[in-house]
């Protein structure tokens, strides 16, 4: 679900809130969410919104006993249903199958690299990846050993491009998590070398 900070509470919330952490959150208010999110986000029909009466508490003693280290994943068959519109963003998790090599596109006077990737998950349907820029650069290794290892990866905040070629890429706010030690990542990877193995010659 979608948290949202507005006005005057950006300025007492901004300096306690930092990406990567976890937060007990108490006091927020659930509102059905504005025509412009839903556009924006696939399968969401409520925000968060924080307020002057939310309370924000780090927790430092985090594991996913405690609370999911990460949102609920949209299966990749379904993906391309719930994106009604171009650019909603969806959160995704399968198994590299395939990586391309490095191209690049000229975008704002700048030379951005970008890689064609395809993932599966339980669905077996391939969905292609365009990752771009520093989520390249930032995993230069990682992404070149994809082909051979074939890892899981957590993607967040895809845009669906819909109306061009049925594919998602990462923005600016993108974030790829390779092999996460989380229970939904080690259960996907086990089935799927299972079934791949059985399938096999």
């Amino acid at each position: 679900m979608a948290a949202i900070v507005y006005d005057d509470q950006v300025d007492r919330l901004d300096p306690l809130l930092r990406e990567g952490c976890t937060y007990y959150m108490s006091r927020m208010s659930i509102e059905p969410i504005r025509m412009m999110l839903h556009q924006w986000l696939a399968d969401h029909a409520f925000v968060c919104v924080f307020t002057h009466e939310t309370t924000v508490r780090m927790i430092t003693d985090m594991s996913e006993r405690i609370l999911p280290l990460f949102p609920p994943f949209m299966p990749l068959n379904q993906v391309f249903e719930f994106t009604y519109h171009n650019d909603i963003f969806v959160d995704v998790i399968g198994m590299v199958i395939f990586v391309s090599t490095i191209g690049f596109v000229n975008s704002y006077s700048r030379r951005i690299p970008y890689r064609n990737v395809l993932i599966i998950d339980g669905s077996f349907k391939p969905v292609k990846l365009v990752i771009k820029d520093k989520v390249i650069t930032n995993h230069l290794t990682k992404w070149v050993r994809c082909s051979d290892e074939q890892p899981i990866i957590v993607a967040t905040m895809l845009r669906a491009k819909r109306e061009q070629d049925h594919s998602l890429h990462t923005a600016c706010f993108s974030r790829v998590h390779f092999d996460p030690n989380v229970a939904v990542a080690r259960e996907l990877k086990r089935c799927l070398n299972k079934e791949l193995t059985l399938s096999s010659p």
